[in-house]
């Protein structure tokens, strides 16, 4: 089973911990019946998602896979 990626326990799992952290998570763990196949704009895109799911604010430009990586998340 894997873990929750909206709410407490996305907060557990990444508040106060790189960007990276949660965008490697997707990119190598992503889909559970096939992980790592996900690309690295898709993964960049799923990141931002959940990002937003869990109400970090937009930034003013767009990510990619290397922007704004080493930025750490907020503690919940």
């Amino acid at each position: 089973m894997a873990p929750a990626l909206v709410g407490k326990q996305f907060w557990l799992t990444y508040g106060g911990k790189k960007v990276s952290t949660l965008w490697s998570a997707v990119h190598t763990q992503m889909p559970m019946s096939a992980p790592g196949s996900v690309s690295a704009k898709d993964s960049t895109n799923i990141m931002a998602f959940l990002l937003q799911k869990n109400g970090v604010p937009a930034g003013t430009t767009p990510l990619d896979d290397t922007a704004d990586l080493s930025r750490v998340l907020p503690s919940k």
